[in-house]
C-alpha cells in the first residue's frame, strides 16, 4: 500500500458531545443548513484528514455531517497499529460515542439522521442502528458487525449496504458476508439491501488509498447512498402518513377543517391528504385562515414518488375542481367565511391556479411551484388576484421552473390580467416550502413565502 499522509494525519476536531456514561466525545463536523444529518464513521486508521474529505464530500450533497473520533485522539501509522487500534476496540463505547454524535445533529435541527461508514465504520454503522433509537437508517460499506451480539431484530430503520465483488475480507465484507447480512434481515424481517459493485474490491470508496480507490464507482456509489437516504421511506415520516380527515362535505367529500375567522382552501401536494399537508394547513391556520383541505385523491396516499406520478396522471381535473368549489362554499355558507382563498404546493399549485379561473366564490389565489394548462383555464377568467410562488433551482421545466413562472407572468398579460404577482425565490428548488422534505425544505424561505402568501391573501380577503 502507497502511504498517503492524509490517512496518518490527526483530523482537525471541531466539535464536542455529550456520551451517556462516558466523557465527553470530539468530532469533525460539517454544519450546514440542511434538515438531515448523516454520522460518517471511520475506518481502522482513526480519524484522520481523509475522513474529514469524505465528510465534506457527503455535507456537500447536501446534509448535515459529523465524524466523531471513536479512537479519542488515537491515529494509527501503519495497518500494524492499526490492527492493534481496531483489535482494542470498545464497540459498546464506540456505538455510544455515535448515540451522542446523533443526539449532537438533532440538537442542531436535524430532524432525521443516518448513519455511514467504511470498513469499520460501516460495521459499526449497522451497530448502531441496533443500538441506537436517535439513529433512523443505516448505509454501512463494506462491513458487517458481529450480528449475534448486535441484533437486527433491535433496528429501527432499513440498512443499505454497499460492497465490492472482489473483496476478499470472508469473514467481514465479502459478497458471502454482504449475502449473510441480507438473509440476517430477512430472517428479522427488517429493511436490509446491499449493493455488491462490479470490479472492485475492499476500500474502493477511500480516494487516499490509490491502490484500492476507483473514482467511478466511488461517485456513482456515494450518489446512490445520497439518494437513498432522502427518498427512503423512513425519511418522510408525515409524507407518507395518511391523514384523518375531520368531516366530510355532503357525505361524500373527506376534508381536513381548522379554526379560524377567514376562508382557506388548502390543496395537496401529489401525495395526497397526508399528516404533512394537514401540518401545513395548521401553519396557515395560526395566520388567521379557518382552513379547508379537500381529500382530492379520495382516501389514498402515495407511498412513493412513483405511485404519487400515478395518483397525478389519474386525476380528475373536473372532478378536482368540483371538490375545491365544494370546500369553498362549505367555507363561505357552513363556516360563515365571508370570503375564500385558496393555497396550494406543486400540484395544489397548479390547482390552486385553475380553481380561480373557475370559480366565482374564490377571491385570491397564492400557488406554490405549480402552473396548470393556460390554455385550458385562462387567467383572463380569474375571479381575483393571483400570487404565485416559485424556486429559483427548480429543474421542473413544462411545470413550476423559473421558464414557466415568466410564462405565466406573459400569459397574463397576453390574456388581460393585471392582478397576477410573481415571487421567484433565490437558491431555492422545487418543494422548499415542504418541512417534511429535509432535503429540499428551506427554513427560511419558507417563512418568509408563507409570510408574503399571508399577508396577500389577508389583503384580498378583508
Amino acid at each position: 500500500m502507497q502511504a498517503n499522509p492524509a490517512l496518518h494525519t490527526p483530523a482537525k476536531k471541531n466539535c464536542t458531545f455529550e456520551v451517556e456514561g462516558r466523557p465527553d466525545g470530539e468530532g469533525y463536523l460539517n454544519q450546514n443548513n440542511a434538515m438531515f444529518g448523516i454520522i460518517v464513521i471511520q475506518e481502522w486508521w482513526g480519524l484522520n484528514e481523509s475522513m474529514v474529505k469524505t465528510t465534506d464530500r457527503i455535507a456537500k450533497m447536501g446534509f448535515q455531517c459529523i465524524s466523531p473520533d471513536i479512537y479519542r485522539g488515537k491515529v494509527a501509522q501503519n495497518r500494524e497499529e492499526a490492527g492493534h487500534l481496531l483489535g482494542g476496540l470498545d464497540w459498546e463505547g464506540a456505538v455510544k460515542d455515535i448515540e451522542g454524535a446523533a443526539k449532537h445533529l438533532r440538537e442542531m435541527g436535524c430532524k432525521k439522521v443516518g448513519v455511514t461508514g467504511f470498513c469499520m465504520g460501516g460495521a459499526l454503522s449497522i451497530a448502531a442502528l441496533s443500538f441506537s433509537d436517535q439513529i433512523n437508517a443505516a448505509a454501512p460499506f463494506y462491513g458487517v458487525c458481529d450480528l449475534d451480539k448486535f441484533k437486527l431484530d433491535n433496528i429501527k430503520g432499513p440498512i443499505y449496504g454497499q460492497f465490492g465483488e472482489k473483496d476478499e475480507m470472508k469473514g467481514f465484507s465479502s459478497p458471502d458476508d454482504a449475502q449473510r447480512l441480507v438473509e440476517a434481515g430477512q430472517k428479522a424481517g427488517k429493511n436490509v439491501k446491499v449493493k455488491i459493485w462490479p470490479g472492485v474490491g475492499h476500500a474502493f470508496m477511500n480516494q487516499d488509498r490509490p491502490e484500492a480507490y476507483n473514482a467511478e464507482v466511488a461517485q456513482q456509489s456515494l450518489q446512490e447512498v445520497a439518494t437513498w437516504f432522502k427518498q427512503s421511506k423512513f425519511l418522510y415520516s408525515l409524507v407518507y402518513q395518511k391523514a384523518t380527515p375531520t368531516t366530510t362535505i355532503g357525505g361524500k367529500l373527506p376534508v381536513y377543517v381548522t379554526p379560524a375567522p377567514y376562508g382557506l382552501v388548502v390543496i395537496q401536494e401529489w401525495w395526497g391528504l397526508n399528516s404533512s399537508i394537514c401540518k401545513t394547513a395548521d401553519i396557515m391556520s395560526s395566520y388567521g385562515f379557518k382552513c379547508v383541505v379537500p381529500d382530492l385523491y379520495r382516501g389514498k396516499i402515495a407511498k412513493d414518488t412513483e405511485e404519487a406520478g400515478h395518483l397525478l396522471s389519474g386525476l380528475d381535473w373536473k372532478q378536482a375542481l368540483i371538490d375545491i368549489e365544494e370546500s369553498a362554499r362549505y367555507l363561505k355558507e357552513e363556516l360563515h367565511c365571508k370570503k375564500v382563498g385558496i393555497l396550494g404546493f406543486c400540484m395544489g399549485g397548479a390547482l390552486s391556479i385553475a380553481s380561480i379561473t373557475t370559480s366565482k366564490i374564490i377571491s385570491a389565489a397564492a400557488p406554490f411551484y405549480g402552473v396548470c394548462d393556460l390554455n385550458t383555464f385562462k387567467l383572463s377568467n380569474a375571479n381575483g388576484p393571483i400570487l404565485a410562488q416559485f424556486g429559483q433551482n427548480d429543474d421542473m421545466v413544462g411545470f413550476s421552473s423559473v421558464q414557466d413562472a415568466k410564462r405565466l407572468e406573459l400569459t397574463a398579460q397576453q390574456q388581460g390580467n393585471k392582478s397576477l404577482q410573481v415571487k421567484i425565490w433565490p437558491g431555492v428548488g422545487h418543494a422548499f416550502c415542504n418541512q417534511d422534505r429535509p432535503e429540499v425544505y428551506n427554513q427560511a424561505i419558507a417563512k418568509q413565502a408563507l409570510d408574503l402568501a399571508a399577508k396577500f391573501l389577508h389583503e384580498n380577503l378583508k
